[in-house]
């Protein structure tokens, strides 16, 4: 049971990270797009 416990915390860390990931690639994504459009 203990096992079980841990093994889905490490599930739940690993999308976390991928979450956060996510939202800094799109940060990038977003800063990218307002210089393009504030140097046009």
């Amino acid at each position: 049971m203990n096992s079980l416990l841990f093994s889905y915390d490490f599930n739940l860390k690993k999308q976390e990270i991928l979450v956060i990931k996510l939202m800094l690639y799109l940060k990038n994504v977003f800063t990218e797009i307002n210089n393009k459009i504030v140097f046009e």
